[in-house]
């Protein structure tokens, strides 16, 4: 196994670069205005949840669970990305929908850096504390541009789609 800043790197990149890619590679498509509303608060409660809490040491106790874990923060991530890049959001609520997950990504990644103890226990791979903090330097970080990139580019297909 690997060092929980590479898993951090794994999931920002899971849910913020392939969940998107794959969402426009599939193309326009709309989804109801209460499913993009449950997409944003299933990725703003599985974040923290899974981030801050005893949850992420349960579910990766071995590399087989570590699999499944990426592929549903992947599928989280897709069905989280269906409302700006699919949905029939305006301009405006596309550039709200991504900024307002910002501060989820950033608050998380803090809350990491900052922390005093793992909360991580019973791991394969169960991190120090100091690559636990590192992970939520590079968690905030890391988000923080994927997110700002994410805002451009929900405004130009926002342009696109009209």
């Amino acid at each position: 196994m690997h060092d929980y800043s590479s898993h951090m790197v794994e999931h920002v990149l899971v849910v913020l670069v392939l969940a998107p890619m794959a969402v426009l590679a599939w193309g326009p498509a709309r989804i109801t205005r209460s499913a993009t509303t449950l997409a944003f608060l299933t990725y703003v409660v599985l974040v923290p949840l899974y981030h801050l809490t005893r949850l992420g040491g349960i579910v990766m106790r071995s590399p087989g669970e570590h699999v499944t874990e990426l592929i549903i923060f992947g599928l989280v991530g897709i069905f989280f990305w269906c409302g700006p890049y699919a949905s029939g959001m305006s301009a405006l609520e596309r550039s709200s929908y991504v900024a307002l997950a910002l501060p989820v990504s950033i608050f998380t990644g803090i809350a990491l850096h900052s922390s005093e103890r793992t909360p991580f226990t019973g791991m394969d791979m169960t991190p120090t504390l100091h690559d636990v903090q590192r992970g939520g330097f590079v968690m905030a970080v890391l988000s923080s541009i994927f997110l700002l990139v994410h805002l451009g580019g929900v405004n130009i297909t926002a342009r696109w789609s009209q």
